[in-house]
């Protein structure tokens, strides 16, 4: 399979990616990273297609997988305090 080939399944289901990416991002330019790093990671695997399911399937499951993965990592930690400081309330 060429990049030619890879190229144009790409571009003609490009819609697939923007619509996972649309779910994962709310700011245009983590949108745009998303789907340069699903495109990347499609060309990565491209060599394994074996076409056992169509390619739209199959690009649909790499954009899902990059998506959480990227989620997973950007996905803030939350620190807990085991005591909470006192603080005393005067009301009026």
């Amino acid at each position: 399979m060429s990049e030619i080939e890879f190229l144009q399944l790409l571009s003609a289901n490009q819609g697939i990616i923007g619509k996972v990416c649309s779910i994962y991002c709310n700011q245009k330019e983590d949108y745009e990273d998303l789907f340069q790093e699903i495109t990347y990671h499609a060309w990565k695997g491209y060599a394994t297609f074996r076409g056992d399911s169509k390619f739209s399937t199959w690009l649909y499951r790499i954009a899902l997988n990059t998506a959480i993965s990227s989620f997973r990592k950007r996905r803030p930690t939350i620190d807990f305090v085991e005591v909470l400081p006192d603080t005393i309330f005067k009301h009026k």
